[in-house]
């Protein structure tokens, strides 16, 4: 378990995989406003209007072990119970149900991702091979890059891969 902090998720999970984790929870440090009635904020801080985006900042092709953020309200109670020196355990798992022998997936994205779009050109021949079998529904993730603070006051752009318009 990480500290949400400063440096970027990709970072994070970079910094736990070369270290040798097998995988990443990050806790959050800050409440979202909407749960201040569930969440207990730090003295220095503010409640956050958003949800934070847990996303590769385009340097995340070397990362190979899972991560999930955990919002403060679950994650203080179980950074609780390690620092009174206890095991925690917690089970990563997700299911892919198959019902028949079609297979459903998508893929999210967004518009300024290279990689993605290399991958749907490059996907297109096995979708078409795999018509009948299989439904792909490629998907582009928009949001406002001003309430993501993804634009420093001096127009800096802090999520290039993942902001269009300058960051706006």
């Amino acid at each position: 378990m990480i500290d949400r902090g400063d440096c970027t998720f990709v970072q994070k999970v970079r910094n736990a995989q070369h270290a040798g984790a097998a995988a990443v929870v990050i806790a959050d440090n800050v409440c979202q406003c909407k749960h201040e009635d569930i969440c207990t904020s730090d003295a220095d801080s503010s409640c956050e209007n958003h949800e934070p985006i847990m996303a590769d900042d385009g340097s995340g092709d070397d990362i190979t072990i899972p991560s999930i953020l955990l919002f403060k309200q679950d994650a203080d109670p179980l950074k609780d119970v390690l620092k009174k020196n206890k095991n925690v355990m917690l089970e990563l798992s997700w299911s892919l149900p198959n019902p028949d022998d079609h297979v459903e997936w998508e893929l999210w994205t967004t518009p300024t991702d290279q990689r993605s779009a290399d991958f749907k050109n490059d996907f297109r021949e096995a979708a078409f091979a795999l018509s009948s079998r299989v439904t792909f529904t490629p998907h582009e993730y928009l949001y406002d890059g001003v309430e993501s603070m993804c634009r420093g006051d001096d127009g800096t752009n802090f999520c290039p891969e993942m902001c269009t318009n300058g960051g706006r």
